[in-house]
């Protein structure tokens, strides 16, 4: 028996660890495949990566936040050792970190003026909160294909509470209302303390070096076959769709198919849907990102699958036209060896910047939020090098200072608004020349954030299949949410023990709603 897997996110390196500690699959068997010179898909950016240097600038196109109740990763994580120091488990690590080093964030949302926005109940409505409440009370498949600014009055959109979860879990008001829903139901322990950020956790390092480096070591130590820079281009099905019997390979640099594999009845085939990377660019200090140079490359199996099988999902929904907005993102990493931006940051908390968590420049059109991160950040960075990083949620829209759009933006120009929206204007031109801000565009990040249906989205193992299952951000998994880490490892598990016929030990999603402190918190909160 062969097992394919493709994608190398975590979705596909989780399912092959659990085909090789769970189902007891020989490592020798399993190949992963990816279209990317680079293991890891949205977490591939760490000091082993392409992602910059300290010479050129680090890289980290995408972050996610951790949770305690990420059961699955957790216990996942609990099986393995962080490089730097493998006499604990990443897991033991983490809840170390978390416990020791909790985010306090004192100006959570800041005004441009140096004002911290802060307002009883969030600032949200007595009739807003009716209508959060009629939200949660609606079943799913009355909201599918509704928005969120459907349920809610525009105020809703400017208040405390929008701008804190917005900027933490990344919907706009015209995404999707079921998925707000599981959102305020999987988080909602964490809706006290939006503004403190005291209940999100994060890593010690960036997640290429805490996660995906140990995994990837630890399955190519176990004879895992690695195929990069392959891209599967098309798979083929027996007549009732319940196997799949072969695909291609395209080799990506030369834009040629170099192979078919044939897929026995008694293989296994995994598939990872689409990708929030798709279509990447990178731009640098001096230069805006630039349009990318393969669009669609990233779903076009999925399409090509999809096309006349309706229980294969709907990539349109995520990556067609009325999907793309809204979904862009722009992040950037900034590199320095001048403690400057660290020091006025923590003037301006009052804390550590490491532990001052998220700030979001409310009056910022292109709506920044930048995050100082604990240093190290990457493995074997020099102790002199400090790295930051930021995101805008509306880059199409024209800065305040700098009147361009931010996607078309530099990284120079990115960091001048960000800058001036910090009221740093005094030490702009020296922050600027002492820092290397490189801009990553993202055309898809918030593309899992689109209206939808049901159906929109492939089961883990679709009704019938019995030899492939689906994996990553774009399966239906009842209950949970996407854009987490959590989501593509509990599909990795659910694919693995339904395909292999395991007991089913994935650990249940946390629903927020039967977690009577929770509940009793959240009350307090909106009510009281």
């Amino acid at each position: 028996m062969t097992v394919h897997i493709v994608g190398s996110g975590i979705a596909g390196l989780a399912a092959a660890v659990y085909l090789i500690q769970d189902a007891k699959v020989d490592g020798r068997d399993i190949t992963i495949y990816d279209a990317e010179k680079d293991v890891g898909g949205a977490m591939a950016a760490g000091s082993q990566s392409p992602y910059g240097s300290p010479a050129t600038g680090y890289v980290r196109p995408a972050a996610r936040i951790l949770d305690r109740e990420y059961r699955c990763t957790r216990e996942l994580l609990d099986r393995f050792y962080p490089i730097q120091n493998p006499t604990r488990t990443i897991e033991d690590e983490i809840v170390e970190f978390n416990d020791s080093r909790p985010y306090h964030d004192t100006t959570r949302l800041l005004k441009s003026s140096g004002e911290v926005v802060s307002s009883r109940h969030f600032g949200v409505s007595f009739r807003d909160r009716v209508n959060m409440l009629k939200l949660l009370l609606t079943p799913e498949h009355r909201l599918e294909g509704k928005a969120a600014s459907e349920f809610f009055t525009p105020q809703f959109f400017h208040s405390e509470f929008w701008l804190n979860w917005s900027t933490i879990m990344g919907p706009l008001p015209q995404h999707s209302a079921v998925e707000l829903k599981r959102y305020f139901l999987r988080f909602l322990h964490v809706l006290p303390e939006l503004a403190s950020m005291a209940s999100v956790w994060r890593m010690p390092l960036n997640q290429y070096d805490a996660v995906v480096a140990p995994i990837h070591d630890w399955l190519k130590r176990n004879k895992v076959e690695f195929r990069t820079k392959a891209l599967v281009e098309d798979m083929g099905f027996d007549p009732s769709h319940a196997n799949v019997t072969g695909f291609d390979i395209r080799d990506t640099e030369t834009n040629q198919v170099v192979k078919h594999v044939a897929v026995g009845l008694h293989d296994r085939v995994l598939v990872t849907l689409g990708s929030q990377l798709a279509d990447m660019s990178i731009g640098t200090q001096e230069e805006a990102p630039r349009a990318p140079t393969s669009p669609g490359r990233s779903w076009s199996l999925w399409r090509k699958i999809a096309t006349g099988h309706a229980k294969f999902g709907n990539p349109d929904a995520f990556f067609g036209p009325d999907a793309s907005l809204g979904a862009k993102w722009v992040t950037f990493t900034v590199t320095t060896r001048d403690p400057t931006l660290f020091r006025d940051l923590a003037g301006l908390t009052g804390i550590d910047p490491g532990r001052a968590g998220l700030i979001s420049l409310v009056d910022s059109p292109w709506l920044i939020t930048v995050v100082a991160f604990h240093q190290p950040h990457f493995l074997k960075q020099p102790e002199d090098v400090m790295v930051w990083w930021g995101f805008g949620l509306y880059p199409d829209k024209l800065g305040r200072f700098v009147q361009k759009r931010m996607s078309e933006c530099s990284g120079a120009e990115i960091l001048t608004e960000t800058i001036l929206q910090l009221g740093l204007g005094e030490e702009r031109h020296h922050i600027i020349d002492v820092s290397n801000c490189i801009p990553c565009l993202l055309p898809y990040a918030g593309n899992v954030w689109a209206v939808r249906k049901e159906s929109d989205r492939p089961k883990v193992i679709p009704d019938g299949a019995k030899n492939f299952a689906f994996i990553g951000q774009f399966c239906e998994i009842p209950k949970d949410t996407m854009f987490t880490m959590e989501y593509s490892v509990r599909s990795a598990s659910q694919a693995v023990s339904g395909l292999f016929k395991l007991p089913d030990t994935t650990p249940p999603v946390y629903e927020g709603w039967k977690d009577l402190r929770a509940v009793g918190a959240a009350i307090k909160t909106f009510l009281l």
